[in-house]
């Protein structure tokens, strides 16, 4: 499938050069199952060998377009290279590898540990194989587990938690012994062909632990291991970390990834240093939504101020490959309003547009959600969530009221069977974006709230 954004534009963006085009794309894992069968590729095997690991990557890309590619396709192989032994599963219990048992019941083990080549050979080679398939299109991510969360996997988490309250130094220096071995791994995935780093801190996101735990233990190591990497990075982190923006501003990355429990808006307005990417849900939206579902949360992500599109997290595995295929689309759904259309706010809260012609030309919208109508759609086109008060004209009439712009000739599908008898119509402009009659309409909608 031909690529709408092209790679030069995307690592601009990692360089730091915002694009007026916001692009969707991912530097988390995105392998699907309908991929892997497409390819005919069995799950458990696909770890363990360069050439089938690199299909199972560049597969999305090809099948959906959305234009990335992420090596290796779990978290476990530093984990392992140390001792760990891994969980294959098999192909119908849809989970990514694991490690067995904790190798260590307590942090000041860490730096007596070994390590071997474990995996890495074969995950060097794939990233090789895959940039010779897809690296003139696609952009390449080498993933990383932050150092906290590679610690939760070789320490007894019990022992470590104890340690953290009662001995907090041989915690911070293991974490800074293992940010020292993944800076390694990641100079080696670059020089492999990567284009850049991700490093997901799952377990020691400031959402999990909390602002204060994360500044005293995560974000020192964090810091050096992002400091030890060739830019570009990206650093990704679950959870609500709305309180540790400041912090996270401050690691070094080029960009760092949010997920959906945090407000973007707020996001946006703290982090003055780094890139913001983020925030679709992979299980509400991606997994278990449609595609409307999807470019709804896009177009939601790109009006709160993200500078690229990115799942929350690594997606589910039997994530619809039509869903992708919309995330990759959504940018082609281009926010419109006229120039020659004014918005101001009258006292009582309501909008009122003022117009000096038939058809205007239309313009990329850059509007607030609060202030302006806005374009989500070619069928939503003039929206505004403006609330207002509204006369009863008709039955039946539930609680709520909402003012919105909606182009007359969706009003049919709503959900209110009295449609006619619960609006009131004002004068009509036209949808720029579909070239249709558009009507501001003051309605007091349906519990389902119709289509428009």
């Amino acid at each position: 499938m031909p690529n709408s954004i092209s790679r030069a534009s995307l690592l601009d963006l990692l360089d730091g050069r915002r694009q007026t085009d916001i692009p969707a794309f991912s530097g988390l894992l995105h392998v699907t199952a309908a991929g892997l069968a497409r390819e005919g590729l069995a799950w458990r095997e696909v770890h363990r060998d360069a050439g089938k690991m690199a299909r199972a990557a560049a597969n999305t890309f090809k099948l959906t377009g959305l234009p990335s590619v992420t090596l290796p396709l779990d978290f476990t192989a530093p984990a392992e290279m140390l001792g760990a032994e891994l969980v294959f599963y098999a192909e119908d219990e849809f989970q990514f590898p694991q490690v067995k048992r904790p190798l260590v019941e307590s942090a000041r083990e860490i730096a007596k540990m070994e390590s071997d080549a474990g995996r890495l050979p074969i995950i060097l080679e794939a990233i090789r194989l895959a940039k010779e398939d897809v690296g003139r299109a696609a952009v390449i991510s080498g993933l990383l587990p932050g150092p906290y969360t590679l610690l939760l996997y070789l320490c007894n988490p019990a022992k470590l938690f104890t340690e953290m309250k009662k001995d907090a130094q041989p915690v911070i220096e293991a974490l800074f012994h293992l940010s020292a071995f993944l800076a390694g791994i990641g100079r080696a995935y670059r020089e492999a062909g990567a284009d850049f780093v991700t490093v997901h801190e799952m377990g020691g996101s400031p959402g999990f632990l909390g602002p204060t735990r994360y500044a005293q233990f995560v974000h020192p190591a964090l810091r050096e291991l992002i400091a030890g990497l060739p830019a570009p990075r990206v650093l990704s982190v679950c959870g609500d970390a709305t309180r540790s923006l400041d912090l996270l501003d401050e690691t070094g990355a080029e960009a760092v990834s949010l997920d959906q429990t945090v407000d973007l808006s707020a996001a946006r307005a703290s982090l003055k240093r780094t890139l913001l990417f983020g925030s679709l849900d992979p299980v509400r939206t991606l997994w278990r939504g449609d595609e409307a579902a999807v470019r709804e949360a896009a177009r939601r992500s790109r009006e709160a101020g993200v500078d690229a599109v990115w799942p929350g997290c690594d997606l589910v595995l039997q994530t619809p490959l039509e869903n992708l295929r919309a995330l990759k689309d959504s940018r082609k759904e281009r926010c419109i309003i006229p120039q020659n259309y004014q918005a101001t706010r009258s006292a009582k809260r309501s909008l009122i547009f003022s117009s000096s012609g038939d058809t205007p030309p239309s313009r990329p919208c850059r509007s607030s959600r609060a202030a302006i109508p806005r374009c989500s759609s070619p069928t939503r086109a003039w929206c505004s969530s403006r609330m207002s008060s509204s006369e009863r004209t008709g039955s039946p009439t539930p609680a709520s009221s909402i003012r919105r712009s909606v182009c007359a000739w969706r009003a049919s599908t709503t959900t209110s069977k009295t449609w006619a008898a619960t609006t009131r119509i004002t004068p009509s402009l036209k949808c720029s974006a579909t070239g249709r009659l558009a009507t501001t309409i003051k309605k007091k909608p349906s519990p389902g709230r119709g289509n428009c």
